[in-house]
């Protein structure tokens, strides 16, 4: 009778014991699974997509820069742009691209109201990236004579706060959360 005892109270250890090893390994588990995502990221997948994305914009605004170019020779540009405004707000809307004209540092024609832009000329949008009030955009510039056309690429919004219509993120066409 007292080795059956012994038995039942050594079973009930090990049982104790094992259940114990289990939870610890689940914890361990859920622990370094936890970090390896949240440390990762994104993938090189992720980075390929941006980037092929990215470019595919940017060839497009160049393009039309040389088209716009070509237009200017032949007819006033606000005449050109105003001609092409509503497939300009398109573009803005569903492409994140906005278009700005410059004419000798003021600025004539923009595209989109919501990108914060200055009313004069800044050095800064030359830079490849700009990071305004409510985004961060890469600037394409392309000057003329006494002119410039530039086109931003908005990548990432940052609102000072989130609510139904104003989010926090990538653009859309990037695939990235």
């Amino acid at each position: 009778m007292e080795k059956e005892k012994d038995n039942i109270a050594r079973v009930e250890r090990y049982k104790g014991i094992f259940l114990l090893g289990l939870a610890l390994f689940f914890l361990l588990a859920g622990i370094v699974s936890g970090r390896r995502y949240r440390d990762e990221g994104y993938s090189h997948k992720d980075a390929r997509k941006f980037e092929k994305a990215l470019h595919k914009k940017e060839v497009l605004i160049k393009n039309e820069f040389k088209e716009l170019e070509a237009l200017f020779a032949d007819a006033d540009p606000m005449e050109v742009l105003d001609r092409k405004s509503s497939s300009y707000q398109e573009l803005a809307t569903h492409e994140g691209i906005s278009i700005f004209f410059y004419e000798h540092d003021q600025l004539k024609y923009w595209s989109d109201h919501s990108v914060p832009v200055t009313n004069r000329w800044r050095p800064r949008f030359n830079l490849p990236f700009t990071s305004l009030r409510n985004a961060d955009y890469v600037s394409v510039v392309r000057p003329l004579n006494g002119s410039k056309l530039v086109g931003m690429i908005e990548i990432k919004t940052h609102f000072p706060f989130q609510n139904d219509v104003l989010i926090n993120g990538f653009h859309h066409d990037f695939k990235l959360t």
